[in-house]
């Protein structure tokens, strides 16, 4: 797939993705991260299905997405010359990846005639006016030829069989040829009874050392993604309070279903995601970790105390021959439970839903640690350059969890005025860096020129472009400062 911005200031740059689902957003996992006014964490995607077609869905954005002006709903499919909006940002779909389609070639007869249907007309052989003409042949005298040629090699075949049989000796053939078939022999004799003896060999040995092995025992294979089920919930209930807080999350057949709904909190969302590409990754990861945190091996009570059931968290897991069902309270739950727990907000951040299993206190906290250590970096960054990278990453998740509460709260203002002020810095430093650059390399200054390229990667993101152009260039310089010193 290939794309071309059409505004901003990546306009005029095109992108080629070889990826069968792209993700749009202001953060660094995104395959297009766009630093503009109005782009989400993780804004939209693309995906290419199985019959070839592109479709572009928005993740819940605030801003949602536009095809040629007009907002979508849902998902849409994508066209070449298509011209999306994202924010900000417009980039136009300049061409689309299509399957091959394989063509074939209709078989002629001796008269050169193409078959019924078909209209396009058969190209003539070109003729070479220094030749002269050939002969035409046709199909009946080339397979009367055949025959008649078939028939000649079966004869001579069948006297040098008989010729043969009446003399048996090899001794008797010319002494050239009775060494090479007598090496032959020889060599396919050998190969034979050495493998009989390997495998007489193998099977003692197995019977010896493995008498209770079974015959159809086979290496441990991996969860089958396709078979594995994960349900999580959790549960809080206060009358006192009237404040009510449930959250489930279901994976199954490669599909993720999340629903929240927080009374005191006034939070609600609901979602499906289809976990494909480079989540799929994540998702055996997800699935290695509760195999090795023990919760297979572990038990919970079935039977929650009433007091604590206000308050509750439930897991089942289904992989392979194996079920956990696993039910306690947060401050009751084991270092397995602990350990899938963590497993699964780490799972649920790549879609940017690490806060969706916490209550209002939980949320809150994150957001204020996240500004602090955003103000912090912020504040350091000459430092290092880095920092500049972190504190927008870290303003963005606090902006995430302050976005959730109606009505917004005070920090979510100033979340966002930080977070333009430091994209903007970035852009003033990555401006500096690629002027130093082209300064550096009108002197021939290798070192400059590399100075700048590390700099300028430490100031954008990893996935964007600015990033890739940085690492290309800093390759290249490596290679003409290497061959100038040799």
């Amino acid at each position: 797939m290939k794309i071309k911005f059409t505004s901003g200031e990546h306009s005029g740059k095109i992108m080629e993705f070889s990826d069968v689902e792209i993700t749009i957003g202001r953060e660094d996992g995104n395959l297009i991260q766009l630093l503009t006014g109005g782009v989400s964490r993780y804004h939209a995607k693309i995906v290419r299905l199985e019959q070839g077609s592109w479709i572009i869905t928005d993740l819940g954005s605030t801003n949602g997405v536009k095809i040629d002006g007009k907002l979508i709903q849902g998902e849409r499919v994508l066209c070449a010359g298509d011209v999306v909006t994202v924010g900000e940002q417009k980039f136009e779909i300049i061409e689309l990846e299509t399957f091959a389609r394989v063509n074939f070639q209709p078989v002629m007869d001796e008269k050169n005639v193409a078959p019924a249907g078909d209209e396009t007309p058969v190209p003539a052989a070109q003729e070479n006016p220094g030749e002269p003409e050939k002969p035409q042949i046709s199909g009946e005298k080339l397979l009367a030829d055949l025959k008649s040629a078939g028939n000649s090699l079966f004869n001579a075949a069948q006297s040098k069989v008989r010729n043969s049989s009446n003399n048996t000796d090899s001794s008797k053939l010319p002494p050239a040829e009775g060494h090479v078939e007598r090496k032959k022999f020889k060599r396919m004799f050998n190969i034979v009874f050495y493998s009989c003896i390997s495998v007489c060999l193998i099977c003692v040995l197995k019977f010896v050392f493995f008498p209770d092995a079974p015959a159809n025992s086979t290496a441990p294979k991996s969860i089958d993604q396709s078979r594995a089920v994960i349900y999580f919930e959790r549960v809080e209930y206060d009358a006192v309070k009237k404040s009510a807080f449930r959250v489930e999350v279901r994976i199954e057949n490669g599909i993720m279903s999340c629903v929240l709904d927080d009374v005191a909190g006034m939070r609600h969302f609901k979602r499906e995601i289809k976990i494909t590409g480079n989540y799929e990754n994540e998702l055996d990861i997800l699935l290695q970790k509760l195999e090795r945190s023990g919760i297979f091996k572990s038990k919970s009570d079935k039977e929650i105390p009433e007091e604590a059931e206000k308050d509750r968290c439930h897991l089942v897991i289904v992989a392979g021959n194996q079920l956990s069902d696993y039910r306690c309270s947060p401050n009751s739950a084991s270092a397995e439970f602990q350990e899938c727990h963590s497993a699964l907000k780490e799972f649920l951040f790549c879609f940017g839903l690490s806060t969706i299993a916490q209550n209002r206190t939980e949320v809150e906290e994150d957001a204020r640690s996240h500004l602090r250590n955003a103000i912090e970096k912020k504040e350091n960054y000459l430092a290092d350059l880095s920092y500049l990278r972190e504190a927008a990453r870290e303003f963005e998740a606090a902006i995430s969890c302050y976005e959730q509460f109606v009505p917004a709260p005070p920090e979510l203002k100033i979340a966002k005025s930080e977070l333009a002020q430091v994209n903007q810095l970035r852009k003033q430093k990555l401006k500096e860096y690629q002027d130093e650059f082209e300064r550096s390399r009108r002197r021939n200054d290798y070192s400059g020129m590399m100075t700048a390229c590390k700099a300028i990667m430490k100031i954008a993101g990893e996935r964007s472009i600015a990033y890739r152009e940085a690492a290309n260039m800093l390759l290249r310089v490596r290679k003409l400062d290497s061959q100038r010193r040799k």
